[in-house]
């Protein structure tokens, strides 16, 4: 067995123009305007940047960028490839994911940061990335021998043309069988494929566990047999959060749409060969997976909205009995006003004789008014709404 290479995978979706925004921050120090100049000199400081290569071809543009003793690849899709000429296995993998998750993620983030901010549901995903090994006239014993140093177990076996496949929760060993007739040049770009495919689906996986937990959520508040007026305002900014994050869902989908339709048209015929070989290829499975969590989420988006209008006519229907006892109000003190002109004055001749008693009706009726108010606010605050009994309605 010879181990060729060794790198940590993963996707973050970006386009042409994030990459362009990377490489000058990663060549020039430059970010958008906006970000902290002092801020963004300790990210780069961090990532020990020694050279970075733009390298364009026909199908992906990429970032090449020597940090250290890791070397990044960066595509304009957003594939994200760290290696190590470090041999030992385990050592390689510490060391890659240290960098990306203490250096490299953190600058992206940052980078990146303007705009629309990643909804708090989603920014609290914790990723595992895919750990990969590209070996050469790797055995089945050796291969189990390596999952074991990782305290992993060897899930499935692809045999391609010129490449075996082992796949596990945690590792994945690309093994070259004819060097002559497949280089690592070549496994290199089918790798980009296979982490594309498994972030993808990864992704859409979450996408659909999101769609539970928000439908969960909103039904919860829409078969309440009752709704309390006063958790109006928080219910209300709980829909609105929930309405960011499936507009934020909605255009990720749609370019992850965009995304695998691109891949699609510019795969290799031989990378395409090797990947159907395998079994590997998925693009007609991941376009229907995407179409129908997009379908999904779409009903999940008119879903809340229909929630939201249903609470906005209960917050109008009490509003109009707010002003109803306004307008009660008012008519007391019309009343109290007339009553009023019974009442003496400074001015008057009679003032001396009955001022205390003009006082005391004046005190009585403007109490009367506040407490008649008070206890009308109250009870339209504390007022509960049939919610079920509207749904029906």
């Amino acid at each position: 067995m010879r181990i060729k290479q060794i790198y940590l995978g993963t996707w973050f979706q970006r386009t042409s123009l994030h990459l362009k925004e990377l490489y000058r921050f990663l060549k020039f120090q430059k970010g958008q305007p906006g970000l902290g100049e002092d801020r963004l000199q300790h990210l780069w400081n961090n990532l020990n940047v020694k050279k970075v290569e733009f390298i364009g071809n026909n199908e992906f543009d990429e970032i090449v960028v020597l940090c250290g003793h890791i070397i990044v690849s960066v595509t304009e899709d957003g594939i994200i490839l760290l290696t190590t000429k470090e041999t030992d296995i385990k050592k390689a993998k510490n060391n890659l994911e240290s960098f990306y998750t203490e250096f490299f993620a953190p600058m992206l983030s940052y980078l990146f940061s303007l705009g629309a901010p990643l909804p708090m549901i989603l920014n609290q995903a914790k990723d595992v990335h895919p750990f990969l090994v590209a070996t050469q006239n790797l055995k089945d014993k050796e291969a189990d021998q390596l999952y074991s140093t990782f305290h992993d177990e060897k899930l499935t076996t692809l045999t391609g043309n010129h490449l075996s496949v082992y796949i596990g929760d945690v590792l994945s060993i690309f093994n070259v069988k004819n060097p002559r007739k497949f280089s690592y040049i070549r496994a290199r770009e089918l790798l980009h494929y296979v982490i594309f495919f498994r972030e993808f689906e990864k992704q859409l996986d979450s996408y659909l566990a999101l769609h539970r937990t928000m439908w969960d959520r909103v039904t919860a508040i829409r078969e309440a047999e009752q709704m309390a007026y006063k958790d109006f305002p928080r219910i209300r900014e709980e829909i609105l959060t929930n309405l960011k994050t499936l507009s934020f869902v909605k255009a990720r989908l749609a370019q992850m749409r965009d995304i695998i339709e691109e891949r699609q048209h510019t795969i290799e015929d031989k990378i395409k060969n090797e990947l159907h070989a395998l079994g590997l290829l998925r693009f007609d499975h991941l376009e229907a997976n995407q179409k129908y969590v997009s379908h999904l989420w779409q009903m999940t988006i008119e879903y809340v909205k229909s929630s939201l209008s249903l609470l906005e006519s209960l917050y109008q229907e009490n509003t109009q009995k707010e002003l109803n006892a306004i307008k009660f109000i008012t008519f007391g003190a019309l009343i109290t006003g007339f009553f009023g002109m019974n009442i003496a004055f400074p001015w008057e001749d009679r003032w001396e004789d009955i001022k205390i008693s003009s006082f005391l009706v004046v005190f009585i009726f403007i109490s009367l008014l506040i407490s008649f108010y008070y206890i009308l606010k109250v009870t339209i605050y504390n007022r509960n709404f049939l919610v079920r009994k509207k749904l029906q309605d």
